[in-house]
């Protein structure tokens, strides 16, 4: 459904010109709101944290063993689930699993530019409710294909314009589709911080990893070295990015047997 909003797997390795006019990286703001402090924290706390029977030792089942969990909003044991992507997901939908399993919902994240298939009432509604319980709301992987447009700068500001309007919490900068230097990452970083937006870069080591390529395709074009996504991570998270996310493609996710290895390294 969505071939048309994520871009083709190609490889497009030079510099993006509008990113790139300067002979230093920017430095990445470290003000930018966080996941941990963002509005929607603001939701009651029985909406965010309602008892569950796992965690009830006078009615429940507290007398059974098991790992505690932080309340919301935590940093440690987050779940982010996905919204629409092989099917739809509307109000309705999301209302019955947040009512049921909200308590165990940190984010939705919206695959791609699904969100852009959306009439923007109904997608207001959806951001809306997910804030409603506590739940921060992120894009897909969709700057990239943004990015691979003519005017880069004029239509990546617009992009961030509209999802602050929208209600977004995150940002996804992912690399799956479009390779680009470090450097002009941590730009667009930089970029997404300065409107009060959270961004979550989306490391990996397969490169075509994120449009349900077959595992045959992927082995075809390779992996890059595991060292080179630690390095990477460790330079974002040293400029003041919050949160990394990992791309399970070529790990663990199409293919042949799992790189274990390069999990613990």
């Amino acid at each position: 459904m969505l071939s048309s909003i994520r871009p083709r797997s190609s490889t497009i390795r030079g510099r993006i010109p509008s990113l790139s006019s300067t002979a230093r990286p920017v430095s990445v703001s470290k003000t930018a709101r966080q996941f941990s402090t963002s509005p929607l924290n603001q939701t009651p706390d029985t909406k965010q944290n309602p008892t569950i029977l796992l965690r009830d030792k006078a009615n429940g089942f507290g007398f059974a063993r098991s790992n505690p969990r932080p309340k919301k909003p935590r940093m440690k044991g987050v779940t982010e689930i996905r919204g629409p992507y092989y099917s739809v997901m509307g109000k309705r939908y999301f209302a019955d699993v947040l009512e049921t399993m909200g308590a165990h919902v940190d984010g939705l994240k919206f695959a791609g530019g699904s969100f852009s298939l959306f009439p923007e009432k109904q997608l207001r509604e959806l951001i809306d409710l997910a804030h409603e319980y506590g739940v921060y709301v992120s894009t897909g992987g969709w700057a990239e294909h943004l990015l691979t447009h003519a005017d880069t700068e004029t239509v990546f500001e617009k992009y961030l314009l509209k999802c602050k309007d929208l209600g977004f919490d995150v940002v996804e900068l992912s690399s799956g589709f479009l390779s680009f230097p470090a450097d002009d990452w941590l730009r667009l970083i930089d970029k997404v911080h300065s409107h009060k937006l959270i961004a979550k870069p989306e490391l990996g080591i397969q490169f075509g990893a994120g449009g349900d390529t077959s595992a045959g395709e992927l082995e075809a074009i390779g992996t890059s070295d595991p060292g080179k996504l630690i390095n990477l991570g460790q330079k974002f998270l040293s400029a003041g990015v919050e949160r990394l996310m990992i791309e399970s493609e070529g790990i663990t996710e199409n293919v042949k047997s799992w790189r274990t290895m390069s999990c613990r390294r």
